[in-house]
């Protein structure tokens, strides 16, 4: 075997190493048609797992650069989106339109508030057990969900319901 067809082979073993879609049976076959001392492939496998090595810290690093810079950008969203709801108050609209973007100020549903949780564990074992939940832990949680469906025809001490607004731009 030619020096550049050993070359070859061993540059084909790092790409095949690179391709999640090959078969590593195909890698081992390729390895073992090398004409070359079981010291010189070992080699071979060492240099290329270190230069997957230094391609993963490369990608390692990306990653992180990338994610920062997701991080940087959902915060100046959050803070746009701040920014047009508390000028839209002040100004009293509801909503701004244009062929460019439509912003406009919505509720979201309304979640229930509750003021002290542990009183009101303790008021729901003796008043109405079915405002408790125990999943996914043993200890009782208020459960939301029925808690709202009594807070519309009710009320209880210590629990509201709260209605938030968002904006959105579309």
């Amino acid at each position: 075997m030619k020096l550049y067809e050993i070359t070859q082979g061993i540059r084909e073993v790092k790409e095949m190493a690179s391709d999640p879609d090959i078969d590593p049976q195909a890698i081992t076959d390729t390895l073992e048609s090398l004409d070359l001392d079981m010291n010189e492939k070992l080699i071979s496998i060492g240099v290329i797992y270190k230069e997957m090595s230094s391609d993963v810290d490369g990608i390692s690093t990306e990653i992180d650069r990338l994610q920062a810079s997701k991080k940087r950008l959902t915060t100046a969203q959050d803070k746009l989106k701040e920014y047009a709801l508390n000028n839209m108050r002040l100004a009293e609209k509801t909503a701004v339109k244009d062929v460019r973007a439509s912003i406009t100020i919505k509720n979201n549903p309304a979640s229930v508030v509750i003021a002290d949780e542990a009183k009101f564990v303790e008021w729901a074992k003796i008043n109405n057990t079915l405002l408790l939940t125990y999943y996914p832990t043993p200890e009782p949680k208020p459960n939301k969900s029925e808690i709202k469906i009594i807070l519309a025809s009710a009320q209880i001490e210590g629990v509201r319901l709260e209605v938030k607004e968002r904006i959105d731009i579309k």
